[in-house]
């Protein structure tokens, strides 16, 4: 709303400028006892000369509110695609602990593999846009992205890792201080990644 008025103001600011130089013209016009028929000419020129600029600002408006809503719509997706995903990573987490506890590692390592198989379809299935928010970011927000991306595959491969049977029956030490540095490290740039999409979704003024 707010933008629409700021063109409207613009328009008219633009049409008032051009209709003083008119009637400046009009008047040197008129004191040196040029061509009245002139004066008239002045005004049609000033209307002339109006269309086109109000029609190219319009656009130029238009242009930008349609890409806003598209980053937006793009913006949501990914907000609600890794809202998924830490709620699967969150599963995976229980899913290992179960697992380590040693009581049923073949039926355990069964409920982590299940969990495992959902958390990489919620990563890589794509959405229904064919664009994806990627094709927007900055240079610096794709290498955050990226970062996020690195260190949740990191955090997956050491539960992995971690979960193998010849550890968890062995009860080998289960390095914990090192899960829990990488999960903190993804969950760090999963903040800030979110803060990024918030701040998008809010360029879509159509909801104002």
């Amino acid at each position: 709303m707010k933008k629409s008025e700021s063109l409207v103001a613009t328009l008219l600011a633009i049409y008032a400028i051009l209709l003083t130089i008119s009637i400046a013209l009009y008047a040197v016009i008129k004191e040196f006892n040029i061509d009245i028929a002139l004066s008239t000419n002045l005004l049609i020129w000033t209307a002339t000369l109006f269309a086109p600029i109000a029609v190219l600002m319009t656009y130029t408006s238009w242009n930008k509110q349609k890409k806003a809503e598209l980053i937006s719509r793009l913006a949501r997706n990914d907000l609600k695609k890794y809202t998924k995903i830490m709620h699967e990573l969150n599963q995976l987490e229980w899913a290992f602990r179960n697992l380590v506890s040693n009581k049923n590692y073949n039926h355990d390592k069964e409920l982590f593999d299940q969990s495992l198989n959902k958390l990489s379809k919620k990563r890589f299935t794509s959405s229904k846009d064919d664009l994806s928010i990627c094709f927007y970011l900055s240079k610096d927000e794709l290498k955050l992205l990226h970062k996020l991306e690195a260190e949740i595959s990191h955090y997956i491969n050491l539960l992995v890792m971690e979960s193998q049977k010849e550890l968890v029956e062995k009860s080998v030490y289960l390095d914990s201080a090192r899960i829990f540095k990488q999960e903190k490290q993804f969950i760090s740039l999963y903040n800030l990644y979110q803060e990024l999409l918030i701040k998008y979704v809010a360029f879509d003024t159509s909801f104002k």
